[in-house]
């Protein structure tokens, strides 16, 4: 068997070391993200129910599981599920500028322009 040298021992240590910290980090981070991603599914109408120790977030087009507790698959779901809310949210901001837009056109047409339209 090799042996490691005093600055490869150190190296891997510090390594280790890089890796729990980041370990820590992610636990601390996470349940504040869990609570950020609930408020924003509120806010948009999502239903929110506990049961089996976990929250899940229901909307039209998909469900969430998010445990309370950090975990690596907690985390994953958490990543993903953020993700589909922004995409969601980011589909209802492009639909409200639409709506916007119209209503901003629509607003400029003549009485006449309305009528042969038939608005």
């Amino acid at each position: 068997m090799a042996k490691i040298t005093a600055a490869e021992r150190r190296a891997r240590e510090a390594n280790e070391d890089t890796g729990l910290l980041d370990q820590v980090l992610l636990e601390a981070e996470y349940r504040p993200r869990l609570m950020e991603f609930l408020e924003q599914a509120s806010k948009l109408n999502c239903e929110i129910e506990v049961y089996d120790g976990a929250f899940h977030v229901s909307d039209c087009d998909n469900t969430w599981r998010l445990d309370p507790e950090y975990s690596v698959g907690s985390l994953a779901a958490l990543n993903w599920s953020e993700s589909e809310l922004e995409e969601k949210m980011e589909r209802e901001r492009a639909a409200e500028r639409q709506r916007q837009l119209r209503a901003t056109a629509l607003s400029k047409l003549t009485p006449e322009e309305r009528a042969a339209l038939g608005l």
